[in-house]
C-alpha cells in the first residue's frame, strides 16, 4: 500500500490518521510532504541523519521523539552525543509509550510477546505458533493480536521480526 500525505503542516493531522494505522499492512510506504521541513538535511549533517534513521530502525514513534530532541540543534557534537546515547539507552518517552502497548495485552499475549523478544525473533512463525499451542496458549490467535497491533511482523521467509526497540522493552 502506498499512502501519500501532501502539505501536512501540523502534527495533529498525523495523529488524526493514527486509527488507520492498524489497516496499513507491513511493507507499506507512507510518503509525507510538508512546507515546514527542509527536503534535505543541512549540509554536513547527512551522515548524522542516516545514523538517526538507523538507530530508530524506521520506527515512527522513535523518529518523532528523537527528531524532536534534535530539532533546531546546530551542533554536530550534540547530534553525535545524542545518537550515541540513544544507541545505548532508549529514550524514556519512547519506552513509556511502548510499555502502554504491552500493558494493554492480555496475559497470554504478554507471554508470547516476551517469548518473541527473548527466543523467537528471527525464527519461523509456524514453529513458534506450534510451541505456543503446545503450551496451552492459543498461539495463532495471540500472534494475530500482536501482529494487528504492529508489535511484530513477518518477513518474506515467514520469520518473525520484532523491532529492536520493542525487544529492548
Amino acid at each position: 500500500m502506498l499512502i501519500v500525505l501532501d502539505d501536512v503542516d501540523h502534527e495533529d493531522q498525523l495523529d488524526a490518521l493514527l486509527p488507520l494505522k492498524e489497516s496499513i499492512g507491513s511493507g507499506s510506504l507512507v510518503n509525507l510532504t510538508t512546507r515546514e521541513g527542509d527536503p534535505f538535511p543541512q549540509e554536513g549533517f547527512e551522515d548524522l541523519v542516516e545514523d538517526c534513521i538507523a538507530v530508530c530502525n524506521g520506527l515512527p514513534l522513535s523518529l518523532k521523539v528523537i527528531g524532536a530532541q534534535l530539532y533546531g540543534k546546530k551542533s554536530k557534537d550534540y547530534w553525535v552525543s545524542q545518537v550515541g546515547k540513544i544507541r545505548r539507552i532508549l529514550p524514556k518517552e519512547i519506552m513509556q509509550r511502548l510499555k502502554v502497548s504491552y500493558d494493554a495485552l492480555d496475559r497470554d499475549e504478554q507471554e508470547i510477546f516476551l517469548d518473541i523478544a527473548c527466543f523467537f525473533n528471527g525464527k519461523r512463525r509456524s514453529s513458534a505458533i506450534a510451541v505456543w499451542d503446545g503450551s496451552g496458549w492459543s498461539g495463532l490467535y495471540s500472534w494475530e493480536m500482536l501482529y494487528n497491533k504492529c508489535l511484530v511482523e513477518v518477513d518474506q521467509k515467514e520469520r518473525i521480526r520484532m523491532h529492536d526497540h520493542l525487544g529492548d522493552l
